[in-house]
């Protein structure tokens, strides 16, 4: 079973990801956004601190659905979204 809680502060979000079994799974993702502009999307495992990047999306609708992420068992991921400026 995956957990998740997501925030917005300013031009970030914050989407908190919790894989609370003792298997590994795939969590899709989806949220709404307040924005039609790309967001840059990290990665960030803190048991490793460290980022990984995922890319850059563009939201539809104000929706933005993102690649499932895979999470081993007990793994914490913070996925940190950025709004990139209008170019």
């Amino acid at each position: 079973m995956v957990q998740s809680f997501g925030m917005r502060c300013g031009n970030k979000y914050f989407i908190y990801l919790l894989n609370d079994s003792p298997t590994a799974t795939s969590a899709p993702i989806s949220f709404s956004v307040a924005t039609t502009q790309k967001l840059r999307a990290q990665a960030f495992t803190p048991s490793h601190q460290q980022f990984a990047e995922l890319g850059d999306f563009t939201a539809w609708n104000q929706h933005l659905t993102p690649p499932a992420q895979s999470l081993a068992p007990r793994q914490v991921v913070v996925l940190v979204l950025e709004t990139l400026p209008k170019s």
